[in-house]
């Protein structure tokens, strides 16, 4: 394996530059060392999560589409505001979301 240099250190790279002409592998990512060595990068999976009750599925098909901000859930969701305020603070509760800030909530 060998790590890329930029190509203002170019005299600092003839030995990287010899082994990729041989074959070796070129490095320039940690994504590049998990292939190289043949393993997977299970860190980035998203699992799945599903809501307990309708509303709180239905807001989590909407995050899962993008949308993010407190006010744009609450009007696509259609749901009034009471139930909307008492299953996103049941979200965050059960670990199935976070806040932001600035109004605008994640999938965790």
């Amino acid at each position: 394996m060998a790590f890329e240099r930029s190509s203002q250190a170019r005299h600092l790279s003839v030995g990287a530059n010899n082994l990729i002409k041989s074959g070796g592998t070129l490095i320039a990512s940690a994504q590049d060392v998990l292939d190289a060595l043949g393993l997977k990068n299970t860190s980035r999976e998203k699992q799945a999560i599903f809501g307990d009750n309708q509303a709180e599925q239905s807001i989590l098909d909407l995050m899962e589409e993008g949308i993010s901000e407190l006010d744009a859930l609450q009007v696509q969701s259609q749901l009034d505001p009471a139930t909307f305020s008492q299953t996103i603070t049941m979200l965050e509760i059960s670990g199935k979301i976070r806040p932001l800030g600035g109004a605008h909530w994640i999938l965790k």
